[in-house]
């Protein structure tokens, strides 16, 4: 089984090669990084679902080269998006292109990579308390990428995260100093304009170990 995990990652590889022009110095991240999305049950799927699995790298790798990463760098990350969707139990796309996003919004926030990485695990986590489908949720996870490139947050996005993705809210009342852990003060803020996009994003960031726990 394991064998033929590895012959079907390999495959998969080569066929990555083929959609992105990797070159020789970034085929062993592909590998790794299909592997990563495959996960261990790669064992027991079909050729074709692999292909799709080789066809998701590859355009998950396009989209990352246009935000401008190093070909180098792209395997690696990929890798750590899918350990995340695995970690969170989230649907692959979602989480990419969550990451995506938050990613071209990092830039606004100076925020790193890790940051990055950390806030949309953090809001994979958030998200599983509350169950339903990654479609359910995508409307606000697009909210919340704007909120999180805006500046300030608009009453608008926080409405859309309330209704989609409560748990989000929660937490960033949590942490937010003068909400005390209440959605409602932290709404009644950002009506007023009171909650930064960074702010936001720390306290996100800040509520890893809460969010693990739940």
């Amino acid at each position: 089984g394991f064998m033929r995990a590895g012959r079907g990652a390999s495959t998969a590889a080569r066929q990555v090669d083929g959609f992105s022009g990797s070159t020789g110095r970034t085929r062993g991240a592909a590998v790794a990084a299909t592997r990563a999305l495959v996960g261990m049950a790669g064992a027991f799927l079909s050729v074709n679902v692999i292909g799709q699995a080789s066809q998701a790298y590859a355009n998950m790798a396009n989209n990352m080269r246009v935000l401008g990463f190093e070909a180098d760098a792209v395997g690696a990350q990929i890798g750590a998006i899918g350990d995340i969707a695995q970690r969170t139990r989230a649907p692959l796309d979602a989480t990419a292109q969550l990451y995506q996003r938050i990613s071209i919004a990092g830039r606004d926030l100076g925020a790193s990579q890790r940051e990055v990485l950390r806030f949309t695990e953090n809001v994979g986590l958030a998200l599983a308390q509350q169950g339903g489908s990654a479609a359910q949720a995508s409307g606000a996870l697009l909210q919340l990428s704007q909120a999180m490139s805006g500046g300030t947050v608009r009453a608008e996005e926080f409405n859309s995260i309330l209704e989609g993705a409560f748990p989000i809210a929660q937490a960033a009342a949590n942490a937010i100093d003068g909400a005390a852990g209440s959605v409602g003060q932290l709404r009644n803020m950002v009506i007023a304009g009171e909650v930064s996009s960074r702010e936001f994003f720390d306290a996100i960031l800040s509520s890893s170990v809460a969010l693990e726990a739940a």
